[in-house]
């Protein structure tokens, strides 16, 4: 996992280079792809997992990267995960050629007349803030899209006692930024589910195999009692048979 991604224009790199530098040196852990090669299917998947484990996602937005394939690409991709989202204005630029899910959002303004350190403190408090919340988001968005590339196999979800956890999580992000996706709602109820039926079937053979233990043992029980009785009996016609002999002997 990674704290930020960062996406930006290829022509816009000796400020991309300037913005990774400045985040490392405040203790983040930065992707940020310097690549300078024709996208491939390799590539492309490389970099949405990238995407994928980063908990924000910090769009360099210039008269370059709007028109950008590449970028336009990479800031779609955090969309639909549901990204933490921080775009930050390196150009006067026009906001209606942005995306709504952009343009919507609070813009950190690194322009040359602006104030490089004052936008950073911006920036840094954007990416820290709520951080235990994002990275419990990022770590069931990776787990739920590994469920659903492995055919949404039951082995990939959730576990025991961590689903309580999930749920928790999820119950909680009403207001939160990012808020849950669709897919990490339908990973966490799934795997309730399938838990909830598994106690069913674990409980059901247990209260089958409960039924016939209690079964055998009443069983057992009249069993037992039939022979007491049988015993009883037995004895009883033993004490009589020697009761006549006794009467025969005296009377002969």
């Amino acid at each position: 996992m990674t704290d930020v991604f960062i996406s930006y224009s290829r022509k816009d790199i000796a400020f991309a280079r300037l913005l990774h530098e400045a985040s490392i040196e405040n203790g983040l852990d930065t992707c940020i792809d310097w690549q300078d090669i024709p996208p491939s299917a390799d590539w492309l998947d490389e970099i949405h997992q990238s995407i994928e484990q980063a908990h924000s996602f910090v769009f360099i937005i210039s008269r370059e990267s709007i028109d950008s394939e590449i970028c336009s690409q990479e800031v779609t991709y955090a969309a639909e995960n549901n990204k933490r989202l921080i775009p930050i204005i390196i150009d006067d630029i026009d906001p209606n050629g942005l995306p709504d899910f952009i343009a919507s959002l609070n813009w950190i303004f690194f322009r040359e007349e602006d104030d490089f350190d004052f936008s950073l403190d911006l920036l840094l408090q954007a990416i820290n803030i709520d951080q235990n919340w994002v990275k419990a988001h990022t770590r069931y968005q990776t787990l739920a899209l590994e469920w659903d590339r492995s055919a949404r196999d039951r082995a990939y979800l959730i576990r025991r006692d961590d689903i309580r956890e999930a749920e928790s999580w999820l119950a909680n992000g009403e207001g939160k930024a990012p808020e849950p996706s669709e897919l990490q709602r339908v990973y966490i109820f799934t795997s309730r589910q399938v838990r909830n039926r598994t106690l069913r079937l674990v409980f059901g053979g247990l209260a089958g195999t409960l039924i016939l233990v209690v079964g055998f043992s009443v069983f057992a029980f009249f069993q037992r009692g039939v022979a007491v009785e049988q015993r009883d009996l037995q004895g009883t016609a033993e004490a009589q048979a020697v009761e006549e002999a006794h009467i025969r002997a005296t009377a002969e």
